[in-house]
């Protein structure tokens, strides 16, 4: 006989949502004093800025071989300039003890014509017999300015090599601000053949003025025609001008249309500077249901 499995209601999903949540942090003196307010039960990954991986691999260096156990560090194909450097990435981010990784494109023109996306990354470790446990990928449910071409065909083309490679996979979508959007994306690679677990990327607690800012590095040029397409974001960001502007309604809404079909595996978010504000407001929504 099959045992029927219970279905969880929305404030218990997102518990678990919260309590396994990862946490994005810049790789910043700052941030490394900070790992350790993360629970323990949360992972944590590492960006590479546009500035280069060598930010990154420092940090991930300095955080120590036990710790890393639960950190993704990020590597950023564009700012790879050969394969010697690419040589010395991979044994950099094994040396540190890293299991996991993700890899991106990356902003700005490529510093190596072998290196513009982000299978060619993958299929760079591969070649050097470098495994990792997990390995996770980009997805654009709200649109990237920079990327031409389909994002659902690239995000098939990264399915392909994960099975061509014997990866384990996952995608971790760009900052979300809008519930229906987001699934209804979801939804879209679903119907297409994308089966890859789906990560939802989520600004933490942050100040205001910063989140418009994060608006312009988006692309998105007139905010307030954007804000005014996203009724429930805008009344979210007016309750908290002061305050500053929280993930908490979208999560609940999240949780609460949540299916089992959308396979959503879980939320990352985006601390963007903001370690300590971002964990409180995650840890006090979670205590609350």
């Amino acid at each position: 006989m099959v045992e029927k499995r219970e279905r969880l209601s929305s404030g218990e999903i997102l518990k678990k949502w919260i309590r396994e949540a990862n946490y994005e942090v810049l790789p910043t003196e700052k941030a490394l004093s900070l790992v350790d307010l993360i629970p323990a039960t949360n992972s944590v990954s590492v960006t590479c800025r546009p500035t280069g991986i060598e930010e990154t691999l420092g940090f991930i260096e300095r955080l120590g071989y036990e710790k890393m156990k639960r950190v993704w560090p990020h590597v950023a194909a564009r700012r790879i300039q050969s394969e010697s450097y690419f040589d010395e990435v991979a044994m950099r981010i094994i040396n540190s003890g890293a299991e996991k990784v993700f890899v991106v494109g990356g902003d700005g023109m490529a510093t190596n014509e072998n290196f513009t996306k982000a299978e060619d990354v993958l299929r760079g470790f591969h070649k050097r017999g470098v495994s990792f446990e997990k390995v996770r990928v980009g997805g654009y449910p709200e649109g990237n300015p920079v990327i031409k071409e389909d994002p659902i065909e690239i995000l098939l083309r990264k399915q392909w090599l994960a099975e061509e490679l014997d990866l384990e996979m996952e995608i971790v979508t760009q900052m979300c601000f809008d519930v229906d959007t987001l699934i209804s994306w979801i939804q879209e690679i679903r119907e297409r053949g994308v089966y890859l677990p789906v990560e939802v990327g989520v600004v933490g607690r942050i100040k205001w003025d910063t989140f418009l800012k994060i608006l312009g590095t988006l692309g998105i040029e007139d905010v307030f025609a954007f804000l005014k397409s996203k009724p429930k974001l805008a009344a979210s960001l007016a309750t908290g001008v002061i305050t500053g502007f929280s993930p908490n309604d979208f999560l609940k809404e999240l949780a609460e249309k949540n299916r089992a079909d959308l396979n959503i595996g879980g939320i990352s978010i985006f601390t963007l500077g903001n370690v300590t504000s971002s964990v409180k407001c995650l840890t006090d929504l979670a205590e609350s249901k």
